[in-house]
C-alpha cells in the first residue's frame, strides 16, 4: 500500500528545476567554504562530494522529467570531460568502486596546504590529469548552464 504524497513530496516538488537549484546551492557552498576559513577540511570535502552527487544526478532528473532525451544527455556526458570526472567522483564516493568508469576508476581526491591564511586547495587526480576541484566544479556548472541554454531551458 502506497501512502506517499507522490509528486507533492518535497524532494520531487519542482522537478528538474529544483534539482538544478540544488546543484547551484552545493556549488556555492563548496566555493564559499574554499574561500573562507570557517569550514573544516572535512566540511569542504563534504560540500565537494555533495556537489558532484547532485551535479551528476541532474542528468537523471532531466531524463526522468522527459525534458531532454537520453541520447542528447549521453552526448553531453561523452563530450564534456569535467562532467565525466564528476560522474566518477559521484559514483566512486557513493559506491566505493566504479565498475564502468568514465575517466578513471581509481581517481583520487586530495588537498594541498596553502599557508595559514588560506584554506587548503582541493584537487582531483583522474587519468593523467591533476584538476583543481574548484575549477572542476565551475566547469561542470558552466557545462550544464550552456547545455540547458542550448535547449531553451535555464538553470
Amino acid at each position: 500500500m502506497n501512502v506517499g504524497f507522490g509528486n507533492l513530496s518535497a524532494h520531487k516538488a519542482g522537478g528538474w528545476k529544483a534539482q538544478s537549484s540544488r546543484v547551484r546551492r552545493w556549488h556555492e557552498r563548496f566555493v564559499n567554504s574554499c574561500r573562507g576559513s570557517s569550514s573544516s577540511p572535512e566540511e569542504r570535502l563534504d560540500f565537494f562530494l555533495a556537489f558532484c552527487h547532485n551535479c551528476y544526478a541532474l542528468r537523471d532528473w532531466l531524463q526522468n522529467d522527459d525534458v531532454i532525451s537520453k541520447g542528447r544527455l549521453d552526448m553531453l556526458m561523452q563530450n564534456t570531460q569535467s562532467l565525466r570526472v564528476c560522474r566518477d567522483i559521484a559514483n566512486g564516493s557513493k559506491h566505493l568502486k566504479i565498475n564502468m568508469p568514465s575517466v578513471d576508476p581509481d581517481f583520487s581526491i586530495g588537498r594541498e596546504y596553502c599557508g595559514s591564511q588560506i584554506p587548503e586547495r582541493w584537487f582531483v587526480l583522474a587519468g593523467n590529469d591533476l584538476i583543481d576541484a574548484l575549477s572542476l566544479s565551475d566547469e561542470c556548472l558552466n557545462a550544464w548552464q550552456a547545455f540547458l541554454q542550448e535547449h531553451n531551458l535555464s538553470m
